[in-house]
């Protein structure tokens, strides 16, 4: 019988060992926030998008449950850092919002890894955070810093407590953000130097690394891997929307299709798909039936087709979303006081460079439609803070036409409908209320005037 107790008790102490011992699937994130400035923080990366709550007395807590270690992102307020997060840690940080990274301070398991990285971007912003001061480097003193820079922050990495696996990471982390400068750098210097005719030296591009462009891992790692392959892919495409560009989608998506590994085909995918839009409707359906065959990504493809919709919905002929909006002369102006006219939408901010560069273009054509049935309504997406500020701005520069305040700047709900994501924009809609064009031309581009002059009855 003693046996017998001997052997159950041997087997419940193995039992709570293995329970003990399992690897947990998920890691605590928590911390204290000093001024806090939101009542939300959000950490993404690797398909991880979560929001946390800060209490009123600067503490969160957070489960997250993460796919694979690596690098990640916290944003609290406007502000963003980079760390690195492995499932079975339990990690604690402190941050004062009016210092931010050099406030950032990490305790618990996983700090060592990530209080290099807190002090990697105090490293690294000292030498690359004036971009025109050190793009402006001459190639051979441009070079000297990048290997400065890199030599000094892999002896931090190596004097660091950090876990083994980490430095294998970050070692080649670091010579993939080296790799993006030396990159950047003939673009950059020829802008910021002021010679635009500058042209790498033989041995400036002898710094040039071989790199496989068709990585699984490191696609999935690396963000500065992810640039390095976005970077050649547009040097494939670029010239391309200047010479052909009714061959882009096409030879885009092929060159996406020669890509064995998902990750990489997955970048490239992202970053085309920001062409699914309104402007161009049969551009638009290719890449989203192209892109819907290719992704295995059920996350990708549900964004796709929101996307995609949003086209179909905009389509010429269709209803215009609708708006009532504050009136610069008084009152209220909705959609519907308007038909009957044509209406052309200028969507715009005081902010906003580009949208100030089209106003003598808008009041020029405004002159020369000025008897047609059309009328021309800028819509401003300013903050409410910056409300008199269009007030003035509007009576200063004497706009004409009709101009109106949105009530909730970028979220408003016309803004929203018309998925408007940069401005300016600018929209044409007939005499009934429907879209004729959800992209129509800027005042600045000649084929305004020719969409002009093919209205019925204007």
């Amino acid at each position: 019988m003693k046996k017998l107790h001997y052997f159950l008790a041997a087997a419940v102490l193995v039992g709570c060992q293995n329970e003990t011992t399992k690897p947990k699937d998920y890691l605590v994130f928590s911390g204290t926030v000093t001024n806090p400035n939101s009542e939300k923080g959000f950490v993404g990366g690797h398909q991880l998008s979560e929001e946390f709550q800060i209490k009123e007395d600067g503490t969160f807590t957070d489960t997250l449950h993460i796919e694979e270690p690596g690098y990640y992102t916290f944003k609290i307020g406007q502000e963003t850092s980079t760390f690195y997060l492995k499932n079975g840690e339990d990690i604690n940080l402190s941050i004062d919002t009016n210092q931010f990274d050099e406030s950032i301070t990490y305790t618990g398991e996983g700090a060592e890894e990530n209080n290099y990285l807190a002090q990697k971007y105090i490293t690294d912003e000292k030498i690359t955070s004036n971009m025109k001061d050190f793009y402006s480097l001459e190639e051979k003193e441009f070079v000297g810093k990048l290997d400065s820079l890199k030599t000094k922050l892999e002896n931090d990495l190596e004097l660091s407590k950090a876990s083994e696996d980490f430095k294998e990471l970050e070692k080649k982390n670091l010579m993939y953000e080296r790799y993006v400068h030396l990159l950047n750098y003939p673009q950059y210097h020829g802008y910021f130097s002021g010679n635009m005719s500058y042209s790498p030296s033989d041995d400036f591009n002898a710094n040039i690394i071989e790199v496989d462009l068709d990585n699984e891992f490191d696609a999935k790692k690396y963000n500065s891997y992810s640039t390095i392959v976005l970077n050649d892919f547009r040097k494939e495409i670029g010239p391309l929307y200047m010479t052909m560009p009714d061959s882009v989608p096409t030879k885009a998506v092929a060159l996406i299709k020669e890509k064995k590994s998902p990750a990489v085909q997955a970048i490239l995918m992202s970053a085309m798909a920001r062409e699914i839009s309104p402007e161009d409707a049969e551009k638009s359906k290719f890449y989203y039936d192209e892109f819907m065959k290719i992704s295995k990504d059920e996350d990708f493809k549900e964004e796709l087709t929101k996307a995609y919709d949003l086209v179909e919905k905009l389509a010429p002929g269709a209803p215009s979303p609708t708006f009532t909006y504050e009136n610069h002369d008084g009152g209220t102006t909705s959609l519907a006081d308007l038909k009957g006219k044509y209406v052309y939408v200028d969507v715009w901010a005081t902010w906003c460079g580009p949208c100030k560069r089209e106003i003598p273009f808008l009041k020029k054509v405004e002159e020369e439609y000025h008897n047609k049935n059309i009328e021309f309504v800028s819509i401003s997406i300013d903050t409410q803070a910056d409300h008199d500020k269009w007030k003035k701005f509007v009576d200063d520069e004497e706009l004409g036409g009709t101009q109106l305040f949105a009530d909730k700047d970028w979220k408003s709900e016309f803004v929203q409908s018309y998925g408007i994501n940069a401005i300016p924009r600018f929209l044409l809609i007939d005499t009934e209320g429907n879209i004729v064009s959800a992209s129509a031309p800027r005042p600045s581009n000649p084929k305004l005037k020719e969409t002009f002059d093919g209205l019925e009855k204007i």
